[in-house]
């Protein structure tokens, strides 16, 4: 079958490349800033929509269970966050650049006039007829099947038909009548302004998504509609269901007789979690049979320090205990209320480094705006420009901060907001991307300008430019003592961001004070400056991309590292003799993991005790630092395939069937076709029951 997602995104990709080739050819030489605009986007957009093409191909292709335990999806939402904000920053840029040409043109009445091409109309007016067939052949596959990355490809190449077709426009009215010069400029703002617009949107819901908000009402409903005429002998208690990307995790409680047997329980509730995953909508679905309806949320309580107590017992295997009556519950929660206002009033040293970090940016930016400019040094500008992004980024990162350290909304976030903090870090690799760019172009055109005519831009000497840069560097650096101690104490992205920002801020406010020490002290060595400026901006670069590269794997769900996965599998190997540790899945949920552990239970053991026995365990895999939720899954044997993996094909109810064919197997269980992602996910079942990856984690019982 045709697969139309990745058609659509090759046949995307390479119209941008005749378009970026074409254009190029004949956009500089008209001087017509609509029609560069036009050009500069379509360049972005071959750069993204090359990337989304190679998320889509990771998300499609059979899974590295290994590596990506939970699949690769989330790379296509990830990617269009990227997306947005450097179309952000681009557009901010050609919005600065036209303004400045409107400015000199009315002020110094010395208006630049786009020179008139009829090439450039005619191959402008090509890739508008091309994007629109694009914009329709998006259309026709968002019928059938829902993909960020073709709605990001439709949204692309629809705003790119709207901004060539106004650059057109504005620019063959205004190169026709040069009175009417402004156009052009005036064109680029509106074409940009528009696209910043559309971008945001995106790129807010898409960070939602990634966070993980709540699913839709409709797609709640759907799901209890299916629990609900499931079976007589389980009925519903709580959905939950929120984003893990594009796609949703879904947590089901189920009440079961609280004498049912495991065996009978678990082969209901797998056949559900079957049921459920089987939906397009749904990445995984985890089913958590439970005897009674609890006032609480078991992922909240795991908080506590004494949340094991709840269900008495104890870890030698003796009959554990009935519930605790609903006084001695609330006492517990009044305990922990009074046990979390009083760490409250502890020293939040993470709060407090973000806030005096960006309190200093703010001080460091004032002064140095009133000098920096008079010193015509490039490294200069590129320390204050640094700093004046650093503010910014530093500001949502204290935001994200605050999002993550208070009460979350469950109603609207209910797996929390603690992915906030990664996403901005990722946001601000992105922004300082784009301006590293934009200021190694600027240097470079000032080198290119000063060897080639030999009439370079002299930089001015100036005492107070270097004594406000020298103590923003001590500034700085104290920052960077007390963020390492801050990081002793705990894991936080955001610390660590703030670290690696202004140990990049140390390095380059000094490398810029000594370059322009020096071209400003000796005039020859004009040189220095623009070098140096280079020189910092491809260091802080590289060190960027170093960064969202780590925080993009953790968002998309890379595994555990060896060592967290010892930890939980040493807690899983002492926590109760009547149940044997079967399979850890371990993988980050931002910078912090989802756990997912099965557990053989014999099978004749009641529903209350393997719940009873079961929930500890999560509450004492949730109690690490590390976890973000754990669940714990009761079986009665060992399974030789993931049953996350099995639930895609279409005959894997079969599986759990009392009345399945009895040469019922792995080979002759059938794939689905109607998921993006389901096929490539079914191909490699039969790879994954015998490959060492699916098997590393076994307990060593087995």
């Amino acid at each position: 079958m045709v697969n139309h997602v990745d058609l659509l995104l090759r046949l995307s990709v390479l119209t941008n490349v005749v378009i970026v080739a074409s254009m190029m050819a004949v956009a500089f030489a008209s001087h017509s800033l609509a029609l560069i605009s036009a050009l500069m986007e379509n360049m972005v957009d071959l750069i993204v929509q090359g990337s989304l093409w190679y998320a889509n191909r990771q998300s499609s292709k059979a899974m590295d269970n290994a590596k990506f335990p939970a699949g690769t999806s989330r790379f296509e939402p990830v990617v269009v966050v990227i997306s947005a904000t450097i179309m952000g920053m681009l557009s901010l840029i050609i919005i600065y650049e036209s303004s400045m040409r409107l400015y000199t043109g009315f002020a110094l009445n010395e208006p630049e006039v786009a020179k008139y091409s009829l090439a450039a109309i005619i191959i402008g007016c090509s890739a508008v007829g091309i994007k629109i067939g694009l914009v329709l052949y998006a259309s026709f596959i968002l019928k059938q099947t829902s993909s960020s990355s073709v709605e990001a490809i439709q949204m692309d190449n629809r705003n790119d038909t709207v901004a060539n077709g106004f650059a057109i426009i504005m620019y063959g009215v205004a190169s026709a009548k040069p009175s009417l010069w402004f156009l052009d400029p005036s064109g680029a703002i509106v074409i940009f302004i528009i696209i910043l617009w559309t971008w945001l949107r995106t790129g807010k819901e898409q960070i939602l998504q990634l966070v993980g908000i709540a699913a839709s009402s409709e797609f709640i409903e759907s799901v209890k509609e299916i629990c609900e005429n499931h079976h007589e002998l389980m009925s519903l208690d709580i959905i939950r269901g929120y984003h893990f990307g594009n796609k949703y995790l879904v947590e089901l409680e189920m009440i079961a007789p609280a004498e049912m047997t495991v065996q009978r329980a678990h082969d209901i509730a797998i056949q559900l979690q079957f049921k459920v995953e089987q939906l397009e909508d749904v990445e995984r679905a985890f089913v958590h049979v439970d005897y009674q309806t609890r006032e609480y949320d078991e992922h909240v309580v795991s908080r506590w320090s004494n949340a094991v107590d709840l269900f008495g017992g104890d870890m030698n295997g003796n009959e554990l205990k009935s519930r605790r009556a609903r006084e001695e519950i609330n006492a517990t929660w009044y305990i922990n209320i009074f046990t979390l206002q009083v760490a409250t009033n502890m020293v939040d040293h993470a709060a407090l480094l973000i806030r005096l970090s960006v309190l200093t940016n703010v001080v460091i930016v004032a002064s140095m705006s009133i000098v920096v400019f008079a010193s015509h040094s490039l490294a200069l500008i590129s320390a204050l420009m640094e700093n004046m992004v650093d503010l910014v980024v530093q500001g949502l990162l204290a935001y994200a901060n605050y999002r993550s350290s208070k009460a979350p909304d469950l109603a609207k976030f209910p797996a929390g907001t603690s992915r906030f903090e990664p996403i901005l870090v990722i946001l601000a690799a992105s922004v300082m991307g784009m301006l590293s760019v934009v200021i190694i172009y600027e240097s470079s055109m000032r080198l290119y300008t000063g060897f080639s005519t030999g009439e370079p831009d002299p930089t001015n000497l100036s005492t107070a430019a270097i004594v406000i840069c020298s103590c923003a560097v001590a500034t700085k650096i104290g920052l960077i003592i007390y963020a390492s101690y801050v990081l002793k104490y705990t894991k936080s992205s955001a610390v660590a961001a703030i670290q690696q920002d202004n140990r990049n801020d140390t390095i380059s406010n000094s490398f810029a004070i000594a370059v322009y020490g020096i071209a400003a002290a000796k005039e020859s060595l004009w040189y220095l400056d623009p070098a140096g400026a280079i020189l910092i901006f491809l260091s802080i670069l590289l060190t960027w991309i170093s960064t969202a590269k780590e925080q993009i794997l953790q968002l998309v769900g890379v595994t555990a590292s060896a060592e967290f996965i010892a930890k939980v599998k040493a807690i899983c190997e002492t926590h109760h003799n009547a149940i044997s540790l079967d399979i850890v899945r371990a993988y980050h949920f931002g910078n912090k993991h989802l756990v997912e552990l099965e557990v053989v239970a014999p099978a004749s053991m009641t529903v209350k005790q393997a719940h009873d026995i079961s929930i500890q365990l999560q509450f004492k895999v949730e109690q690490l630092e590390e976890v973000e939720r754990a669940f714990v899954h009761v079986d009665y044997k060992n399974r030789e395939y993931d049953e996350h993996v099995v639930s895609q094909l279409v005959n894997a109810l079969d599986l759990y069937n009392e009345n399945r064919p009895s040469d019922l197997s792995m080979s002759r269980l059938v794939p689905r076709q109607n998921a993006t992602s389901s096929a490539a996910r079914a191909s490699s079942v039969n790879d994954s029951v015998t490959t060492p990856q699916a098997t590393q984690f076994r307990s060593v019982e087995e």
